[in-house]
């Protein structure tokens, strides 16, 4: 009798809102996450928090603080799904003279296909869904912007190097405004860039851009730049391209290339130009001779 009892006050509380919310809010993140799969009742409960909403990093605390309060980021621990090296970046330190830069290490897409999910064709295919869950999570709090993405062409030694400067395509520019990137979007350009110009590695550098508002406060935004290099220059260095197997959404207008902009046909033969901006210039003008 008292074990039924004690059974029955168990599922008394589970079954209050308020009080199995608090008891959520103290998961890790990622048994957070797995909660959802419990039952529809904890799923409802999760989803319509703001307060566990804002642990999973679904949604922010801050947009753009003021300069003169809490200075931290809090990076999304599972960010390390983008890559295992991810994970070594810790809260942005602010330097003395009022701004705060991380920097990552060197990736590449090797590193990325290491991870576990990506040795089983099962779980590849779950992670990589449009729909999955990660993609919709903010790396961090306040969420990024994204700023830059630069690709160095290192070539193979018989040309000069080069360096292409690329933005969203104007398609894609809703997805990085307010309240910030998305850990999908992110995947989606870095995955972009790598498949568009192959044998590449990348980098991430985070930086706070203090601006002072009409009220004289100053606010910051955290943005985020993406460098690339590779070893992409020469022509016909595209015949060796083999697609990372990374992508999870299909298009060949994510990033613009400022030098690439308007290009009419006129692609050079010497040049193995982003993937891209072959595809599209040729299916723009339909001249595809114009490479050869």
């Amino acid at each position: 009798m008292k074990i039924s009892s004690i059974g029955k006050a168990k599922n008394k509380v589970l079954s209050l809102r308020e009080l199995l919310e608090c008891i959520l809010a103290n998961l890790p993140e990622r048994d957070l996450l797995l909660a959802q799969r419990v039952s529809q009742q904890w799923r409802d409960i999760i989803i319509n928090s703001p307060l566990l909403q804002k642990q999973l990093f679904f949604q922010p605390t801050s947009i753009r603080p003021f300069f003169e309060e809490d200075q931290r980021v809090n990076l999304n621990p599972l960010i390390k799904i983008l890559s295992p090296s991810f994970a070594k970046m810790e809260t942005l330190p602010r330097c003395p003279n009022g701004h705060f830069r991380g920097h990552g290490d060197e990736h590449g897409e090797r590193e990325m296909r290491s991870q576990t999910w990506f040795q089983s064709e099962e779980r590849k295919k779950a992670f990589l869904r449009p729909e999955a869950s990660w993609r919709r999570m903010f790396p961090s709090d306040p969420p990024p912007r994204l700023r830059r993405m630069t690709a160095h062409l290192l070539g193979c030694g018989c040309g000069s190097r080069e360096t292409l400067r690329g933005r969203l395509g104007k398609d894609y520019w809703h997805l990085n405004s307010d309240p910030g990137a998305r850990m999908g979007l992110i995947w989606d350009v870095i995955v972009f860039l790598l498949d568009d110009l192959p044998a590449g590695e990348f980098f991430l550098s985070w930086e706070r851009k203090i601006k002072t508002g009409e009220d004289g406060r100053k606010r910051w935004t955290l943005e985020i730049d993406i460098e690339t290099e590779h070893s992409w220059l020469c022509w016909a260095a595209e015949e060796a391209y083999k697609p990372s197997g990374l992508r999870v959404m299909e298009y060949d207008d994510l990033i613009e290339y400022k030098e690439y902009v308007g290009c009419k046909g006129n692609l050079r033969k010497s040049e193995a130009v982003p993937l891209s901006v072959q595809r599209r210039d040729i299916k723009a003008y339909h001249q595809p001779s114009a490479y050869w």
